[in-house]
């Protein structure tokens, strides 16, 4: 469950009706519109399996990604989260020990075509 309001946004996640994840943000000042625009390298891993047993995968190659954000608008401000315990899930035993940086974003995603860096099956 996300919610937005003026003060801020929080974040609730459910597993089984339990809730295990809860995150609080409060809004501070906006960033200046000059640090707003960034530019990343992505690397991923495509891997899809064989339908054969025992078989290696049928595609293996890593891929290169130019990645583009453009935000709306940014503000850090402050942040609460708490870390609870389902029956699959045992987060309370991740301790937080302070959060150090908080910051809300509304973005906009460019994620441009890409080129395989490495084919592992191709290499013999």
């Amino acid at each position: 469950m996300f919610l937005e309001e003026e003060a801020g946004v929080s974040v609730k996640v459910v597993r089984d009706g339990i809730p295990i994840i809860r995150a609080s943000f409060k809004l501070a000042k906006p960033m200046p519109i000059s640090e707003m625009t960034m530019t990343s390298d992505v690397f991923n891993l495509k891997m899809i399996p064989s339908c054969e047993q025992g078989a290696p995968p049928d595609v293996k190659r890593l891929f290169h990604h130019p990645f583009v954000v453009t935000n709306r608008g940014i503000r850090f401000g402050t942040a609460e989260l708490e870390l609870k315990a389902a029956e699959y899930d045992p987060f309370d035993k991740i301790p937080i020990l302070k959060v150090t940086r908080a910051g809300y974003a509304e973005s906009n995603f460019s994620f441009g075509f890409g080129k395989v860096v490495y084919d592992y099956l191709a290499v013999k």
